[in-house]
């Protein structure tokens, strides 16, 4: 028997025509609609207590934080940005080099971008009442006149 003619196509879309039946049967679990997805436990506009990756670190936005990179560099400075990477943007950084006898002193860096994958340890940092070695911790040398 000669092979059937090719079949013809339309001239518009030149694509193939669409029949209504198919090879193949249809079952009967792939004509069920999907269940609909469960409810979100957070409300609209609330943050859960727990955020996975980069995310979690919203709660160290604009705080005081200790970053030690991974050439031993401590850096301190507030933190003002960050981005999937963990890249982060501090302000008012400040290079903490510790000396023997557990004395530091502290070099002023100003605006500070950080590479994500340099950092090893991060950390909030507390004020404390104590004296740091850049500076006295009472207000003697104010100006004010008090009586």
């Amino acid at each position: 028997p000669p092979p059937p003619p090719p079949p013809r196509t339309d001239k518009k879309t030149n694509t193939l025509p669409r029949s209504t039946t198919s090879r193949y049967p249809v079952s009967p679990r792939m004509t069920t609609t999907p269940p609909p997805p469960p409810p979100n436990p957070i409300p609209y506009g609330c943050l859960p207590p727990y955020l996975p990756g980069s995310a979690s670190l919203i709660e160290q936005l604009d705080k005081r934080l200790l970053i030690v990179l991974r050439d031993g560099r401590h850096l301190i400075g507030i933190l003002r940005s960050f981005d999937q990477f963990s890249n982060f943007i501090l302000e008012d950084t400040l290079e903490r080099k510790i000396l023997e006898g557990g004395v530091y002193a502290e070099v002023a860096l100003g605006l500070f971008l950080i590479r994500g994958d340099s950092v090893v340890l991060l950390g909030e940092v507390v004020a404390s009442s104590t004296t740091t070695a850049g500076g006295g911790g009472t207000d003697d040398d104010d100006d004010d006149d008090d009586g």
